[in-house]
């Protein structure tokens, strides 16, 4: 058995230097013929490639440089070291695709040698589809376009003409400043870029007009809007002029407002007190009461952790900056 093992185990007298003249051999076998009377195949044939398979390495060595054609074709050799050579394989490689187009992600794109792959119409830019969308006369599909809008510079563009359609109201004020939440990731540029839109401005002066007579806000439109106002506070403060009126309504329609919508309320107001600090006095009595913080605090951290999570740190937050509610709050 240990004679065995030792035959086993003995080194093989194929070193890598005869691997390599092997492999440069099988690879001038193949390449000779068209590198001696310079052909240049077609696109549609294959050409041939020559690989070494041999051993116990675990990665194949390159023995020949490989000759760079056009995209698709090319000529390697590799070999490995290993006792014996098991054989030699021939892999084909195409010059080019067979199908000239593909479709990958609901999407065609069209191959060519100079560029390659190519998309075949590419999506407009954010600023041109804004710009390019007609207002809605019908205040519902006005919502709607501007719910849709997935990037800020798609919404800036459109923000123009849509405020000063018939259709636009309070309520589409009020889902403006919640779009433009979810809409903050895709804003690439500088934090002074909000800062220098002056569409923003028209809209905070187009915004006072309309809600002057606006009591058919939902309760959900009007505390995601000051939650808005909340998250723009520094980057764009040229929307705060719209806080007062928000806060107006929100204190005349509190109770209908559920434990998530107080919960939204209560945070944006811990951020809102360091540019306004009269939103505490104004916004936050209704909700502060004992059993009905209790309620919420039960039935958020039943059903909503997330903005259970929420009020615990805005009330501890309001606790440590506003002196006076540290006896009336109550953290749990």
């Amino acid at each position: 058995m240990a004679a065995r093992e030792q035959r086993r185990g003995r080194r093989s007298p194929w070193s890598f230097t005869a691997a390599a003249a092997a492999a440069a051999a099988a690879a001038a076998s193949v390449t000779a013929p068209a590198l001696k009377y310079g052909l240049r195949l077609p696109p549609s044939t294959f050409v041939e490639a020559a690989f070494v398979t041999a051993g116990d390495a675990r990665k194949p060595v390159s023995v020949l440089p490989g000759l760079q054609c056009s995209r698709g074709q090319m000529l390697v050799c590799r070999a490995t070291v290993q006792p014996y050579l098991s054989h030699i394989e021939t892999r084909y490689l195409k010059e080019k695709p067979e199908k000239d187009w593909s479709k990958r992600r609901t999407k065609r794109w069209k191959y060519s040698r100079e560029d390659g792959w190519v998309l075949l119409n590419p999506p407009k830019p954010p600023e041109l589809l804004g710009k390019e969308t007609i207002p809605s006369e019908d205040p519902g599909k006005l919502l709607e376009q501007i719910k849709s809008s997935r990037l800020m510079k798609q919404l800036l563009a459109f923000l123009p003409a849509a405020m000063y359609s018939s259709a636009f109201s309070a309520i589409h004020v009020a889902q403006v400043l919640d779009t433009i939440t979810f809409q903050r990731c895709s804003l690439k540029e500088s934090p002074e870029f909000m800062q220098q839109q002056e569409v923003l401005t028209q809209f905070a002066a187009r915004g006072l007009e309309l809600m002057e007579s606006a009591d058919d806000i939902y309760p959900d439109k009007l505390a995601k809007a000051l939650r808005g106002l909340a998250i723009y506070r520094e980057q764009a403060p040229q929307l705060l002029c719209l806080v007062k009126p928000f806060a107006d309504i929100i204190s005349r329609k509190h109770e209908e407002m559920d434990s998530k919508e107080l919960a939204m309320i209560v945070t944006a107001v811990s951020f809102l007190h360091e540019q306004l600090p009269w939103t505490v006095d104004a916004v936050l009595p209704p909700f502060l009461a004992e059993m009905r913080l209790e309620r919420a605090r039960y039935y958020l951290k039943q059903k909503v952790p997330q903005s259970f999570k929420e009020l615990k740190f805005a009330l501890i937050k309001l606790q440590r900056e506003v002196p006076y509610l540290r006896e009336i709050l109550t953290v749990w």
